[in-house]
């Protein structure tokens, strides 16, 4: 890492002074990731099929909780909860009744106390049940408009919005009545528009990501003060300033940045993002949409770069496993749902792990998905 006295100005002016962030920009070279087998790389690599006496429709969202799993559907109606890869539990609420939700926007699961919060769609409304049962529990409603939110502690929810008057920003809010405890900080419409869910932002790991020009990763203590933990770019390939900053309601801007993102090498991060004492990890990728799901690793130990991987293939497949979502317990889950014929590299002698994973694919009704988590080592 090096100072970069132009760089700290502008983060200044972006979020404001923290006590120990000393204006550092870690830049990171995209081409110098080494491209990798997963096997190589992993380990602690478990498959665990999940059991369910009936379909599981195309899933959509993932979290994991320790051997708690939560999936929403694609559909945007249904929510399953699995115990050690059982389905215990399935929350299918549509409607328009009481208790009932238009869609699922987003959802938090507190495996705390046990209650699993859903955003309803085209709405500020927070519907919370109880888990396994899904027995309904009470309403409450946000202002502004959410677009991403995760669990801060029992009784309160990290949050990205935009305002009711117009801009965008992280907040804190209250699961008691969905008022605003705090604001942490002004963003751009590209942070709002281009961060993945922040469902790695837990009570055990609360580390917030605001991407931009410059991205940056913060540490929130249980009291929600925050720090910069770090700062960086990827050189000449990150996001301009002046997209960066765009309006996503501005259908202009908007088409502005679409139209310049298609066209160049630009990265984005701060995904998956996880901290164990002084090591800071996350994923990143290509901008573009057709290369979202080739994701680069990034292990940063005391400020220093110690590994940068991407490729992550399976001998004998002809996907890459990169992680749906965190474990809870330090390493990455990825589900895969796809008949075994869909995936099979035949053209290749498959790894002992390929074979493993065909043969779990091919093992479950319904072609219903299986799990797979693991640690980088």
């Amino acid at each position: 890492m090096r100072p970069k006295n132009y760089f700290f100005g502008l983060i200044l002016a972006v979020i404001g002074c923290q006590s120990h962030y000393d204006g550092t920009v870690l830049e990171i070279d995209v081409d110098a990731a080494l491209e990798v087998n997963f096997e190589d790389v992993t380990e602690e690599v478990k498959i665990i099929p999940l059991q369910s006496d009936v379909p599981i429709n195309q899933c959509a969202e993932i979290e994991c909780f320790g051997n708690e799993t939560i999936i929403r559907s694609a559909g945007r109606k249904t929510m399953y909860y699995f115990v050690d890869g059982v389905l215990k539990g399935t929350l299918n609420a549509a409607g328009r009744g009481r208790g009932e939700y238009n869609q699922i926007q987003q959802f938090v699961y507190s495996p705390h106390t046990k209650i699993l919060s859903v955003l309803s769609m085209g709405e500020n409304k927070m519907l919370k049940y109880s888990v396994p049962q899904m027995t309904y529990l009470g309403t409450y409603e946000i202002g502004g408009t959410v677009r991403y939110l995760s669990e801060h502690n029992d009784t309160t929810l990290l949050i990205r919005k935009r305002y009711p008057g117009g801009g965008y920003g992280i907040e804190l809010v209250s699961t008691r009545d969905g008022h605003t405890i705090k604001n942490y900080r002004d963003i751009g419409g590209y942070s709002l528009l281009f961060d993945d869910h922040v469902g790695y932002y837990r009570p055990n790991n609360r580390i917030l990501s605001v991407v931009g020009n410059i991205s940056t990763l913060s540490y929130v203590d249980d009291e929600g003060k925050d720090e910069i933990i770090l700062a960086y770019n990827f050189k000449d390939k990150d996001i301009p300033e002046k997209y960066a900053e765009f309006d996503y309601e501005n259908m202009q801007e908007l088409m502005g940045f679409y139209n310049f993102s298609q066209g160049q090498d630009i990265y984005t991060g701060g995904t998956h993002c996880q901290k164990e004492g002084n090591t800071i990890s996350f994923w990143y990728h290509k901008e573009t949409v057709d290369d979202k799901n080739v994701r680069h690793y990034i292990c940063i130990r005391n400020g220093n770069i110690e590994k940068q991987y991407k490729g992550f293939r399976v001998k004998g497949l002809t996907i890459p496993i990169i992680p749906d979502c965190i474990d809870g317990n330090g390493g990455f889950t990825t589900i895969i749902e796809a008949p075994s014929e869909n995936i099979e590299d035949k053209e290749v002698e498959p790894s002992e792990l390929a074979k493993k994973i065909l043969t779990a694919l091919k093992g479950q009704p319904d072609n219903n998905p299986i799990l797979i988590n693991y640690r980088i080592q």
